[in-house]
């Protein structure tokens, strides 16, 4: 009985495991990252190819207003679990909680909704 409490004891002092990145936005060498917690509403829109419509949490939606404000005229790259998405050019800076990813191939649509809504991990 004794061990028991002492491990619940250590569970509940133990740090939070920090989630890990899901989604990065990548500009040059600069780069953000969100997590499933970030990611507040995913939906997909149904049309060919289908877009996946982000609703984002204020971190992220604030990292990601002053890194496009900063790259201007610049190529991005978006990725999901490290595999590239989209190489949309900045035209300006986006702010805002709603991010839109089009196109998404349809063969990685199932895939990409499972690992943003946590549904499950990134491979490997």
């Amino acid at each position: 009985m004794r061990a028991a409490a002492l491990l619940v004891a250590l569970a509940a002092c133990a740090p939070a495991m920090a989630a890990e990145p899901v989604l990065e936005l990548r500009v040059g060498p600069q780069a953000i990252h969100a997590t499933t917690e970030d990611i507040r509403d995913v939906m997909v829109l149904e049309s060919y190819p289908p877009k996946i419509q982000l609703r984002i949490g204020p971190a992220f939606a604030r990292a990601m207003s002053e890194l496009t404000a900063a790259s201007i005229g610049e190529e991005a790259v978006l990725s999901i679990c490290g595999e590239e998405v989209m190489r949309p050019r900045i035209m300006e800076r986006i702010s805002g909680s709603g991010m839109m990813l089009s196109p998404v191939p349809p063969e990685k649509l199932d895939g990409f909704v499972k690992v943003l809504t946590g549904e499950v991990s990134c491979p490997g």
